[in-house]
């Protein structure tokens, strides 16, 4: 059993917006890590990155309702926001550069570079890329 995971933006995404074809797995798999006592974490990057894409596809009502919920989350400790300072982002450069056949986002490397500081056990994503690197995945 995991104990430290780190929630990507595609599932923050398919989380927050119902109409999305994965919502439902999003909720159970959120949903049971919370239950279970699971430590969560994400990024800054991953909430700009969220906080855009909402923007764009739900407009600003949906997408103050995700960013709402997700504050007092952190603030009630069920969330921890980790924040990209200038060595992890240039471990995030060396990642994309190391990888370069496989087109990782800044994002995605400085997700891969929190995930190796903060030894956390895997990435809740549905975004195929992070398999590619070898970092482990839920679901897998």
């Amino acid at each position: 059993m995991y104990q430290k995971l780190f929630i990507d933006s595609s599932i923050w995404i398919a989380f927050a917006v119902s109409a999305e074809s994965r919502h439902s797995e999003a909720v159970t798999i959120m949903k049971s890590h919370t239950e279970a006592g699971v430590a969560l974490f994400t990024s800054n990057d991953v909430i700009d990155e969220t906080v855009t894409r909402l923007l764009y596809w739900t407009g600003l009502f949906k997408t103050e309702l995700f960013y709402t919920n997700f504050l007092d989350n952190v603030r009630k400790g069920t969330v921890t926001q980790l924040w990209t300072d200038e060595i992890l982002q240039n471990e995030a450069w060396y990642l994309i550069k190391k990888f370069s056949d496989h087109k990782l986002s800044l994002t995605d490397a400085t997700s891969i570079a929190l995930l190796r500081r903060f030894n956390l056990d895997a990435i809740v994503t549905f975004d195929e890329d992070f398999k590619k690197v070898g970092i482990p995945t839920i679901p897998v």
